[in-house]
Order: C-alpha cells, then sequence, then structure tokens
C-alpha cells in the first residue's frame, strides 16, 4: 500500500522529527535558538502546528520533509520514505527500488561555518582636543561626544595616519571612520568623508550594544547623523533617555540580531531626505515594526539650512534656519514628542 505525502505531512510535524532523530530545539512560543548553527538569540522559527520552519538568518525553510533534509543531509526521496516509516507506512517513492539493508538515517551534526573576519579597528580613546575640533567644526557638543564614548561606541584613533573619529556597534563588528578635520579620505579634493572599515558587518547597527537600558531608539544613516542624534539628545536634557543606531548605508536591512533588541521599544526613524532614504524607511519600517512597541518617523522635507539649502538629515538639521526654527517650535525638535510625554508625567499628581 501506498501513501500520498499529504498523508504523510498531516501525521508528523517538525516536533515528531526533531525528537526522532534527536535534535534539540531550544526556545518558547514558536520561536527557538537554530539547531543547525551557533544562534545567540532565537531566529528560528516553528508554526504552531509543527508543520513549517523558518530559519531567519539563513533562510532556509520548508516544511517536514525540508527539516528532515537539513538534519541530515538526506536527499527529497530519503526524507520522504524515511517520514513514511516513522508513520509505520510503506515505502512512498514508487519510482525508488527497495533496498534491502539500507542504513538508518541518523542526525549528522552541521558542518561548522566559517568565522566570519571582524574589522580591524584602532584602540578608541577620548581626545578633549579632537571633540573641540570636531565641535567647532560641525556643531557636536563635546558633552554629547563624551557621552557617546562612554557608552562605548565612539572614540578618536589615527587611521590611515590621520587623526579620526570612529563609531562602532561595541563589539567590533562593524565601524566607520571620518576624519577629524572633515576631509575625504581619498584625497583633499574629492572622495568620500565615510569610511565603512573592511569586514565590517553593516547589517549590524553601530550603537547596538548600548541600546538595552533605553526606551527610545533613535534610528539614522551615516555617522554623522549618529553623534547629532546623541548632540539633539544632550541639549534636549534626554540623554539617558535616548540611544541612537546608525546603519551605514540605505541600502542595508537591520539584521536579526538588531531587530530582537528592539523588542519593546520605541523607535524613532530619521530617514534622509532624497530615493534612497524614503527607500530604507520603508525597508526599515517594515522589519521593525512587528519587534517595536511604538514606531514613527521624523520629516525633514521643507526645512532649510541658515545658507537656504534644503535640510536632507539630521546632521543638516543642526544648521536650521533661525527664523525656521523660531516659527515652528516647539514642533521642530525632533524629541518633541518625549519630552511633551516627560513633562505631562511630570505633571500628574501621584496616586
Amino acid at each position: 500500500m501506498y501513501n500520498t505525502v499529504e498523508e504523510i505531512k498531516s501525521r508528523l510535524t517538525i516536533f515528531d522529527i526533531a525528537g526522532r532523530l534527536g535534535v534539540a530545539l531550544r526556545g518558547k512560543n514558536g520561536l527557538f535558538h537554530s539547531p543547525f548553527r551557533e544562534d545567540r538569540n532565537p531566529s528560528f522559527s516553528i508554526s504552531k502546528d509543527g508543520k513549517l520552519f523558518n530559519d531567519f538568518a539563513t533562510g532556509d525553510k520548508g516544511d517536514i520533509f525540508d527539516f528532515y533534509k537539513l538534519a541530515t543531509r538526506a536527499t527529497f526521496s530519503e526524507a520522504k520514505n524515511a517520514c513514511a516509516e516513522f508513520c509505520g507506512f510503506s515505502t512512498i517513492d514508487k519510482e525508488r527500488p527497495a533496498r534491502a539493508h539500507r542504513p538508518q538515517m541518523r542526525y549528522l551534526p552541521p558542518e561548522p561555518k566559517p568565522t566570519r573576519p571582524k574589522p580591524i579597528i584602532p584602540p578608541l580613546e577620548w581626545n578633549i582636543g579632537s571633540a573641540k575640533r570636531l565641535e567647532a567644526l560641525r556643531g557636536y557638543s563635546v558633552e554629547a561626544q563624551e557621552i557617546a564614548f562612554k557608552r562605548g561606541i565612539f572614540g578618536f584613533c589615527e587611521y590611515k595616519g590621520i587623526p579620526a573619529w570612529v563609531i562602532t556597534d561595541g563589539a567590533g563588528r562593524t565601524a566607520q571612520a571620518r576624519r577629524v578635520d572633515g576631509l575625504q579620505w581619498a584625497d583633499l579634493t574629492g572622495g568620500h568623508k565615510a569610511e565603512t572599515l573592511k569586514n565590517s558587518d553593516c547589517s549590524i547597527p553601530a550603537g547596538l550594544e548600548a541600546i538595552k537600558p533605553f526606551e527610545v531608539i533613535a534610528l539614522c544613516e551615516g555617522s554623522a547623523d549618529f553623534l547629532a542624534a546623541f548632540h539633539f539628545a544632550y541639549v534636549n536634557d534626554c540623554e539617558n533617555d535616548i540611544a541612537p543606531l546608525a546603519m551605514f548605508g540605505a541600502q542595508q536591512s537591520i539584521a536579526q540580531e538588531a531587530l530582537n533588541a528592539l523588542k519593546g521599544k520605541r523607535v524613532i526613524v530619521f530617514p534622509d531626505v532624497d530615493a534612497a532614504g524614503k527607500e530604507a524607511l520603508s525597508r526599515w519600517i517594515e522589519q521593525i515594526r512587528q519587534y517595536a512597541q511604538e514606531l514613527y518617523f521624523f520629516n525633514f522635507e521643507g526645512f532649510h539650512r541658515a545658507d537656504g539649502q534644503p535640510v536632507k538629515d539630521l546632521s543638516d538639521f543642526m544648521q536650521l534656519d533661525p527664523d525656521e526654527w523660531e516659527n515652528s517650535r516647539p514642533y521642530t525638535n525632533p524629541f518633541y514628542r518625549i519630552l511633551n510625554e516627560r513633562n505631562l508625567n511630570d505633571r500628574r499628581p501621584n496616586n
């Protein structure tokens, strides 16, 4: 008697297969640590009915047969026949000749993946002279810079023989460097101001290791806006409420590890005013919305700098035309919503 694939799938779950093969599943509420690779944060989901799985980090997903294949490195035909035997059915693959002594499939641990190389980040130090120079050139207050340094995600160093400032995730997996003098890396007349260090994992945002104690997250693009977020938090006296994060490029997607860290947080996104920034905003919101407690973004469109140029990002917003600032405040404050809520809470009587 032959049995269809659907009959097998109706009788077995991924949990049954895992139990038969001795594959440990650690987790709860449908989210587990991957049993097939090193997984610091749960990123392996199994549907409530146990019929489907999805590994968010590797993209592996499927039904009970796909799970069996991933666990044992079997072919699809071997997976079907093994699952049929688990149900007490006869072989369902008619075209496959029977083997008198077919060895029992056993769970084989996955081959270890090569360790991803990390960027070589020079030791970061606090340099008051460099901080004052950066304040004079870009407007980032020295105090705001020192806050970022004390969180272990910003500092000064010599990079390529030139005084530089660097932002990192805090765990040495990603880093971006800029010259303290504000010039480009390639030469003095052209090139790029921000250099992402080789081997950086750009799906990991800068500042990630420092966000755990904070309720509000300011997500922006690039190192300039990263320090601008620290500056605005400091001048608004809410540096103890807000933790900035920075993605290195609008084309990047946010790593699953970072999304997990945003669970229950309130997230403000500061997108650049250009086509790439709008695409990034749409992508990041779609990723974050199922994790954050609250999610909104700040729109820079319509504002102008003191030199008449349109504001395109949070760093530009520091140079907002004074008349525009005066005519539209307090709503021009990037953290107005948070400050207003805090003031309301402060005015509520104690019960």
